[in-house]
Formats: C-alpha cells, structure tokens, sequence
C-alpha cells in the first residue's frame, strides 16, 4: 500500500493533466472538466492563448489525401489550391468535392499547413521520398471529429486579408463571387468548371477587376471565345 501511494504521489507530481481531476480519480471520482485553476491548467490556458485552431481548413486537405490512390504532397498541394495541372486534368481531380479548398490561402499558407501536418504525423507515407501521403490514426480522428488541429496563431495569412477593397467588398469577397458565377456559368453552358476559368485566372481578374466585357478582352486574362460566351456574366462581378 505505501509503494502505491509513493506510485501515486510521483505520477501526481509529474502529471501534465489538471491536478484536480488526478486527485478525484485517486478518490475513485470522475470530473467532467479540468478545474482551470491548477498550474497545470493555467499553463495549459496560456499555450492554447498562442495557438489557433485550423481544424476546419485541414480537415479538407486531409480527406483529399484519404483516397484510394496516393498523392505526392506536391498533387496535393495543386488540388487544395484548384490547380488545374497537367496531372490533376488527367486524373480528373477538379472533379473532386473539396478541390480549390485551400484556394482562397497563399501558395505559402498552404505550404505551411501541408508541412505541419507532415511534421506532425497526420499525413504519413511510411518513410518512402516517392510515396503518397495518406491519413495518420490521428488524421483520421480529425476527419472523425474526435480530433482538433492547431497551429501557431499568426502563421497563416488569408490572401484577402492581404489583397485591398474596392467598392466595399474585399477582394476575398469578389473571389467567393467568382465562384458562384463560374458554377453557375458550369451549369447552363454545360462545361466542366476547370475551363471556364483557373484559381490563378481568378485572382488576375480580381486584380484587374473588369467592368465591361471590352476592358475583360483588353486585359488579356481569358481568350477572346469565353469573353464572347460568357464574359457578361463575369463583368457583373465587379459591378
């Protein structure tokens, strides 16, 4: 008995977890919640004040990866930004529900989550240089929901938290508006949406920001044939 208590007052001291809850437990009691008093849980406080919680913005990246065939981080990284690349073309992966998830981050942002979710072990490929990367036990439980993500608050920086505002909306804004013309523009013409126009297309028309489908022409950024079809629609964008 007296080696079980020294066992207990070692773990206890040496213990990460809310100090409180680790007594209740040697009591043969259950807390539902740490008591957020222990230097365990204030320090715990502190840490989580510098992280932010990208769960939602991995989590699609995750199921991209979590497919029958592997992908190289580089295929990846083009689906997650709507790159229509040779390779992705091929294998028809602007098909996929979640291509272009990422598209509204910098190349850099993207990177950035692609190597903290390597480094961290929630996307594997068992060591090998030309392996695909699939979901880790625990990529798999932030794809469950059982599971929460952070990195360290600052790392990443939103394409239109950087880019200005013209006529009130942000340029982020006038991305998002993009999208919804580009798919409605799918539907009634009945084109696949990687021909319309590119992620990388969009962002050169929101910089340009045409407002009739003459200035559309002159900018150069889509050929004269679409600007003819459908080059009305995207003016109004920036109307």
């Amino acid at each position: 008995m007296r080696f079980r208590k020294l066992d207990w007052m070692e773990r206890f001291a040496k213990t990460d977890k809310c100090r409180m809850s680790f007594i209740l437990k040697y009591f043969g009691e259950h807390s539902a919640s740490d008591c957020g008093k222990c230097d365990n849980c204030i320090q715990k406080k502190a840490v989580m004040e510098t992280l932010e919680d990208v769960t939602d913005k991995i989590t699609p990246v995750l199921r991209i990866a979590n497919k029958r065939y592997k992908m190289s981080q580089d295929v990846i990284f083009d689906v997650a930004k709507g790159l229509n690349t040779e390779y992705t073309s091929l294998m028809k992966l602007h098909n996929d529900g979640d291509f272009g998830c990422l598209a509204d981050h910098s190349g850099e942002d993207v990177k950035v989550l692609l190597d903290a979710l390597i480094e961290r072990q929630l996307l594997i490929n068992n060591g090998l240089k030309t392996g695909g990367y699939y979901p880790s036990r625990r990529g798999l439980k932030v794809l469950d929901g059982t599971d929460r993500f952070y990195i360290n608050k600052g790392a990443l920086k939103l394409n239109g938290d950087q880019m200005g505002h013209s006529g009130g909306l942000s340029d982020i804004e006038f991305i998002n508006k993009l999208e919804v013309a580009k798919k409605a523009i799918s539907k009634e013409f009945s084109m696949p949406v990687f021909m319309i126009f590119t992620s990388q297309q969009a962002q050169a028309l929101v910089k340009a920001k045409p407002k009739t489908t003459t200035e559309l022409v002159e900018c150069g950024i889509l050929d004269k044939k679409r600007c003819d079809l459908f080059g009305d629609r995207i003016v109004s964008v920036f109307m």
